[in-house]
């Protein structure tokens, strides 16, 4: 969508700075590190990662988008 208003429109000027995090991205979601734990050996839940997040059990996540965690792969592989 970025492209068509910088190329087709001409509303934006400059070249977004921003960056999404994509599913191919080296950074997992609640959803996709309670799979990549369950894959290694660990029982966990998207439900399971979250309360255990809640009650500090869990790593910080590397980063937080819009209020959304993401942890790197190799914070998971650590923990």
């Amino acid at each position: 969508m970025t492209d068509y208003f910088c190329e087709e429109t001409y509303l934006i000027q400059t070249k977004p700075t921003f960056s999404i995090v994509k599913e191919d991205d080296e950074y997992l979601g609640i959803r996709q590190f309670a799979s990549y734990l369950t894959q290694h050996g660990l029982n966990y839940s998207k439900q399971r990662v979250s309360v255990s997040f809640k009650r500090e059990k869990m790593p910080e996540p590397d980063l937080v988008i819009a209020g959304v965690k993401y942890w790197s792969i190799e914070t998971a592989q650590k923990f």
